[in-house]
């Protein structure tokens, strides 16, 4: 999946582009954006490119996101 590893957008190749959002945004701030990030590759999924990629990029974002929220849950 393409956004598999994103050291390559990284300031420094040893922070993730997605960690630093992260730690910008804050961890309710993070929750948000990876909701819309789901919302929008659902949205498009057969209007734009590869049904099949957007599928898996909204898989991957709601991943993260179940990741944070059990994070924050306990």
């Amino acid at each position: 999946i393409l956004i598999e590893n994103d050291r390559i957008l990284s300031v420094a190749p040893q922070i993730e582009c997605i960690d630093a959002i992260h730690a910008a945004l804050g961890t309710a701030g993070f929750i948000a954006f990876l909701r819309g990030q789901v919302i929008k590759y659902n949205w498009r999924l057969d209007k734009k490119g590869s049904a099949h990629t957007d599928s898996q990029k909204a898989a991957w974002y709601q991943e993260k996101l179940n990741n944070v929220l059990a994070n924050v849950s306990e």
